[in-house]
């Protein structure tokens, strides 16, 4: 299973317009609040797709304790830590 997370709609709709280059994509987390096109849009093609709010809520209603399996950051170290050196 692989979860992506974006900060904007736009990105999600990217991914989802593009959905047979990346086939293991079965989530995607987005930031801001979705629209009904991109729901319809994910659902044809067997992905859920949350707003970062939903995700908050079901963890909420649902917690349990972690389990640490894998986890990848494809991020810029400089993004995450704010240090620009």
């Amino acid at each position: 299973m692989t979860i992506v997370l974006v900060d904007t709609v736009q990105k999600a709709q990217s991914l989802l317009d593009n959905i047979s280059e990346h086939p293991s994509i079965k989530h995607i987390v987005v930031f801001e609040p979705l629209s009904n096109n991109n729901l319809e849009t994910a659902q044809k093609h067997g992905v859920e797709v949350l707003s970062l709010k939903q995700l908050e809520d079901e963890g909420r209603q649902n917690m349990k304790d972690p389990i640490v399996s894998r986890f990848l950051c494809d991020a810029p170290l400089s993004d995450i830590t704010g240090n620009k050196t």
